[in-house]
């Protein structure tokens, strides 16, 4: 019980880190990295997979910490 509780600790952490630190920071340039080549995203589309990634890290974690 105590790995589980440790891996759910750990990945609210990542979690948390990202929608404090990552999703800001991609708010204005998106660079997705793909085996054939990066795709670029600036400005308005920028925003809006940060909007969307913020809105799914939400929900990953708020499914995460809703008592099982």
């Amino acid at each position: 019980m105590k790995d589980i509780d440790a891996h759910r600790r750990q990945y609210e952490e990542r979690i948390r880190f990202a929608l404090d630190k990552q999703i800001p920071a991609i708010r204005f340039t998106v660079e997705i990295h793909t085996p054939y080549g990066p795709l670029c995203f600036d400005y308005k589309d920028a925003m809006r997979i940060a909007n969307l990634a913020e809105r799914l890290l939400k929900q990953q974690l708020k499914r995460s910490t809703t008592p099982r």
